[in-house]
């Protein structure tokens, strides 16, 4: 209210930010995408499971569903039914095909995080799609595509006309208690986090044996892993780990090399994702075949020669955040929203027709 007890108009765009659901990897990118940009925009979270799903659902699906949209529903803001936000930003390009969405918008941005193609997310009949059908089922009304990473936005510019590089950032959440110190004793721990179950992750077929590999050779060397658990104790996994092994395809990130980044642990990594943007072969890291001999010989190599270990341990932090740090990601999205924003707005629809 004003002095004259007028409502103040607030005069920021209001921007609707989708992710899938809550306490996923999407959700945490809202979380920074509000924490970071709610100066400049009125920053609505929405999730695509409050909007009815495309395709039929079981009972069982749906009784799941709405519980976990009663756990879900104090996340969520969102804007009247019919009134029109400045810009929606639908961080997967999915949603408007797995779900009815019925939001009205002046601009839309879509996001990929994924590095292959098709990106999954697509439907099942459509693994075979060509780049031309994809651009026309998954990211029709957009105006432009925001990428994970740089390596996923060089894949599209040449289709797309507005290309954007924008994710998360890891800096604020992962960190130390402690500064890091060289291992010295015979004790040597590999990390690794995740859904081992995703085959391109390559945990079974790869980062397993590789490591099983590599202890016949150095006994010393074991495996630490978690599959589950609350992202508040998560930092606190990378505390006694020496090295992550990364051997995933098809992750932007994944995020396990940007958790161990942030903590100082450095990474022995397949050319994929932002490892291949973010290593340098020997000066902070590993890039290795994504093979287990290959992998097996890196741990070997790290194993034998601590001081080239703990000299990637002091630089790999910065490295990563120089480029996917809070402030340069803060800004890549708020230089993405502004110039959508300042362009002519896409024609009147309602997302999900």
């Amino acid at each position: 209210m004003n002095a004259k007890g007028t409502p103040i108009q607030d005069e920021r765009p209001k921007v609707l930010v989708v992710a899938d659901r809550c306490f996923w990897a999407y959700h945490d990118m809202q979380k920074f995408i509000r924490r970071h940009l709610s100066g400049e925009f009125d920053i609505y979270p929405d999730f695509a499971m409050f909007h009815p799903s495309a395709h039929p659902e079981t009972f069982m699906t749906k009784v799941w569903k709405w519980k976990y949209l009663a756990k879900s529903l104090r996340y969520r803001r969102v804007l009247p039914r019919g009134e029109p936000y400045d810009l929606v930003v639908l961080l997967g390009f999915y949603f408007q095909v797995t779900s009815r969405m019925t939001v009205r918008t002046r601009h839309l941005i879509k996001c990929i995080h994924t590095d292959s193609f098709p990106p999954p997310g697509i439907e099942e009949s459509d693994q075979a799609i060509s780049m031309a059908g994809f651009l026309s089922k998954y990211l029709d009304g957009a105006e432009a595509l925001v990428c994970g990473t740089k390596g996923i936005a060089d894949r599209y510019r040449p289709y797309f006309p507005r290309v954007f590089c924008a994710t998360d950032s890891w800096e604020e959440q992962f960190g130390r208690l402690t500064p890091k110190t060289k291992n010295t004793g015979p004790r040597f721990l590999v990390g690794w986090t995740g859904q081992p179950r995703t085959a391109f992750k390559g945990y079974y077929d790869f980062v397993v044996p590789a490591v099983q590999e590599a202890a016949k050779l150095r006994p010393g060397i074991e495996l630490k892993s978690r599959f589950e658990g609350p992202l508040s104790t998560l930092p606190r996994f990378y505390d006694d780990v020496d090295v992550v092994l990364v051997a995933s395809v098809g992750d932007s990130g994944p995020s396990l090399f940007s958790e161990a980044c942030c903590c100082d642990v450095p990474a022995v990594s397949n050319r994929s994702g932002r490892p291949a943007e973010i290593i340098q072969d020997g000066v902070n890291g590993l890039l290795v075949e994504r093979n287990v001999t290959a992998m097996r010989d890196a741990l070997v190599r790290l194993y034998d020669d601590r001081d080239l270990l703990f000299s990637f341990s002091q630089r790999i932090r910065n490295d990563l955040t120089r480029v996917y740090g809070v402030k340069p990601m803060a800004r890549a999205w708020q230089d993405c929203f502004e110039a959508v924003l300042e362009g002519p707005p896409c024609r009147r629809r309602d997302d999900g027709d």
